[in-house]
């Protein structure tokens, strides 16, 4: 009896049951690491979405404040006559929100800033 797993061209019996046993333990763990693999990546995709959705969200609310605070802010310089000596006031006030300068437009005038009652340079 040769020592080989071959005998010719014909494989031992013992030979062909265990590789038939290894190749059916394989399937079910392939199968498993598998899904262990696609489930986890479905919760990493779920979770970043949640945390984009939570970040824009919040982004959001602060612009809704931003834009809501802006208004009021001109609503407060355009509706008040203010004296001129106290245009420094106003004018911190639009600053904090990054503008420079408040300029009113007339059909039949040129634009005129508003705290300096100067022609204003449309650039």
């Amino acid at each position: 009896m040769p020592s080989s797993a071959f005998t010719g061209t014909k494989f031992r019996l013992h030979t062909i049951i265990f590789s038939c046993l290894v190749l059916i333990s394989l399937i079910p763990v392939l199968l498993l690491g598998l899904w262990v693999q696609q489930h986890s990546l479905d919760n990493e995709f779920k979770a970043v979405k949640e945390k984009h959705l939570i970040i824009a969200k919040n982004l959001s609310r602060e612009f809704q404040r931003y834009i809501t605070d802006t208004k009021s802010a001109f609503s407060f310089v355009n509706s008040v006559q203010i004296p001129p000596e106290n245009h420094i006031y106003s004018k911190a006030l639009l600053s904090k929100y990054g503008i420079t300068a408040a300029c009113i437009f007339f059909p039949d005038k040129a634009p005129t800033n508003r705290f300096s009652n100067t022609p204003a340079p449309l650039n």
